[in-house]
C-alpha cells in the first residue's frame, strides 16, 4: 500500500496496471480489497489495458480514521448487533464486522453520508455515465431515474442481485467493460 496525505489523514491506495487510469471506489463498510480485488475487477480492468488506482476511503481499510465528538449519532453501528432489526443494517454491520473494520469511524461516516444529495449538479456532468444496479437492491433503486438526470447517461440493471451481490457479478464487468470500449 501506498498513503497520501488529505486534510490531516493518511489514506491508502494501490496502483495496479498500465494505461488509462480507472479510479475504484469501494462501497460503504469495504474496503478495495474486499471490492475489487476479491471480486477479479482489478484483474479484469488491468486485463483490458487500464491502470487501477484502488483507494482505502477514509476511515476505511489501511486508510486513517477519523473521530469528532458529534459523529457518533448512529450508535448502532457500534452496539451489540443482535439489537440491529433491520435485516440489510444487520447485513452491512456483520460485513464491516468480517472486513476489520472501525465501527465508529463507519458510524461517523454512515452519519456524514445520510445528508441529502445535491441532484440539482447532475445535469451538468459532461463525462460518459454508467449507472449500475441490480434488480433487487433496495439500497440504490433501479439505475433508470438516477441516469435520467445526467445527460447522456446509459442504465444497466443487473438480474437476481441485490446491493452486496452486485459487484461480483460477470454482468456487471460485461457492462462496464462495454462501456468503456466506447
Amino acid at each position: 500500500m501506498e498513503y497520501f496525505n488529505s486534510d490531516g489523514l493518511k489514506l491508502a491506495y494501490r496502483v495496479e496496471g498500465e494505461g488509462d487510469p480507472i479510479v475504484l471506489v469501494h462501497g460503504f463498510a469495504s474496503t478495495h480489497r474486499a471490492n475489487w480485488i476479491e471480486t477479479g475487477w482489478s484483474r479484469a480492468l488491468t486485463d483490458a489495458g487500464f491502470r487501477v488506482i484502488l483507494p482505502d476511503m477514509r476511515g476505511h481499510g489501511a486508510s486513517e480514521a477519523c473521530y469528532h465528538a458529534d459523529d457518533y449519532a448512529l450508535g448502532t453501528m457500534a452496539d451489540d448487533p443482535a439489537g440491529i432489526a433491520n435485516k440489510e443494517a444487520l447485513g452491512f454491520r456483520l460485513f464491516a464486522e468480517r472486513m476489520g473494520q472501525d465501527l465508529l469511524a463507519l458510524a461517523a461516516c454512515f452519519e456524514a453520508i445520510r445528508q441529502p444529495f445535491p441532484v440539482a449538479g447532475l445535469g451538468g456532468i459532461v463525462r460518459p455515465v454508467l449507472v449500475v444496479a441490480g434488480e433487487a437492491d433496495e439500497q440504490a433503486g433501479a439505475p433508470g431515474p438516477l441516469a435520467a438526470l445526467i445527460p447522456g447517461a446509459r442504465a444497466v440493471t443487473v438480474p437476481k442481485r441485490d446491493h452486496m451481490k452486485t459487484v461480483g457479478d460477470p454482468a456487471y464487468k460485461e457492462a462496464v467493460l462495454k462501456f468503456l470500449e466506447g
